[in-house]
């Protein structure tokens, strides 16, 4: 970035997925500025420049930075100590109109994230909303969503661009200030594949690559078609990866059940040999399974839990395919644990697994944590998927088809016709 000449950064959530240490060091080693108007101390003050300006062609360009305040439900309690983050509509109005004031245009690199006619669900509002609450704004340039916006959206006179996710794209907006009423002219979204790779850049990534490729490149397994997968995807219906998942985690700590995040699948598998690289594709975050041992009571409450908590945000919930929830108007009426009926008033201990970030940071999961019986294993997630392909070598996305839900007609039947739909890997 340093290389590329970046102006400014905004803040997101993953730059709390290691300690503060950490981003402050990244902080001293860029040439840019860190933008945030929204993140404070417990004292009340800016943990970083809110804004920055710059001059173009004798024009001053006002730029600053929002951040959602979902990060305390996405990353871990420990890298937040100290924080505070703002609403940021209400808390950053005035600052924007006195930027207007003396500034010919004013930018906001906002990490709120792109919602579609304000459908935001769970998740806080995102940047529709920060254009109607700071019409003042000239620009909103986004994230966190990962939208791929091929036209800018306008609300009000402010324009709302995202260009995907991971370099994929260069976004471009040609604006003239001495134009009155609109001032765009041009936008595209101009695909970077397909342009020749900068031999400046690839002296700088060679030797982190060389590194890479020996770590990650040795075989792990092999699989007989492609296990699809990734966000937009797993997220619509049960999928073999997440199930695969699941199955990876339930077998590395020897679990009786294990929940499975989809946000935290973020990649499928593709057809024959798998690297270790394929496995951090699938999870790139390096969290942690986590156990606690549970009776009948609680283990319905965690189920219901999982499940009440990802429908209504549209996502959904991966179990180990040993468990089969009745389902009947939303609501789940029957639990099923290999092939056994669990009531709430069992006195057994079910053991569960699932990662660190359902377990220690999502607030719904509290009780997890505060279990007597709850630890942190320190395996990683990697680990265990690591582990599933050198057990088994060759998997079939075909023995993973067996799906979690089912309606009362179906489960009311002999569990033996739901198994039937698993198909067992030839040896």
């Amino acid at each position: 970035m340093n290389k590329i000449g970046y102006d400014a950064m905004a803040i997101g959530n993953h730059e709390f997925d290691k300690p503060q240490s950490v981003l402050r060091q990244q902080q001293k080693l860029a040439n840019f500025e860190f933008v945030n108007a929204n993140i404070k101390t417990t004292d009340g003050k800016q943990v970083f420049k809110p804004y920055i300006t710059r001059i173009v062609d004798g024009k001053k360009i006002a730029i600053i930075g929002y951040t959602t305040p979902d990060i305390p439900k996405m990353s871990p309690k420990a890298n937040l100590t100290g924080l505070v983050f703002e609403e940021p509509f209400a808390s950053t109005r005035a600052l924007v109109q006195q930027l207007k004031k003396d500034h010919d245009f004013v930018i906001a690199l906002s990490h709120l994230g792109y919602y579609a006619n304000e459908s935001h669900g769970l998740d806080f509002p995102g940047d529709e909303t920060l254009a109607k609450k700071i019409p003042e704004l000239d620009m909103i340039i986004g994230g966190h969503t990962h939208s791929e916006l091929q036209k800018p959206v306008k609300i009000g006179n402010t324009y709302i661009v995202q260009a995907n996710s991971g370099g994929q794209f260069v976004g471009r907006m040609d604006i003239d200030l001495s134009l009155l009423g609109d001032k765009m002219t041009d936008y595209k979204l101009v695909p970077v594949k397909g342009f020749a790779q900068d031999q400046a850049i690839l002296d700088i990534t060679k030797p982190y690559l060389v590194e890479a490729k020996n770590k990650l490149g040795s075989k792990v397994g092999h699989t007989v078609s492609e296990f699809k997968g990734g966000r937009g995807f797993v997220e619509v219906a049960e999928q073999p990866i997440g199930k695969m998942v699941a199955a990876a985690h339930k077998q590395k700590v020897s679990a009786d059940l294990s929940f499975v995040h989809s946000k935290r699948i973020r990649a499928g598998l593709p057809k024959g040999d798998i690297s270790l690289r394929d496995l951090l594709n699938i999870s790139p975050f390096g969290n942690t399974l986590t156990t606690a041992e549970l009776n009948g009571q609680e283990l319905w409450k965690a189920v219901e839990t999982m499940h009440h908590n990802f429908t209504a945000q549209n996502d959904m919930a991966y179990f180990s395919d040993n468990l089969v929830l009745t389902i009947k108007d939303k609501k789940i009426v029957k639990i099923h644990l290999d092939g056994k009926m669990i009531s709430m008033t069992a006195t057994g201990k079910y053991k569960v697994v699932m990662n660190n970030f359902l377990s220690e940071i999502m607030p719904e999961f509290d009780f997890i944590k505060q279990h007597p019986s709850f630890e942190n294993t320190g395996i990683k997630d990697v680990e265990a998927l690591e582990n599933y392909f050198k057990q088994h070598n060759t998997l079939d996305p075909r023995a993973f088809i067996r799906k979690s839900y089912a309606s009362e007609k179906i489960c009311n039947q002999p569990l033996t016709v739901i198994l039937k739909t698993l198909i067992p890997l030839k040896k």
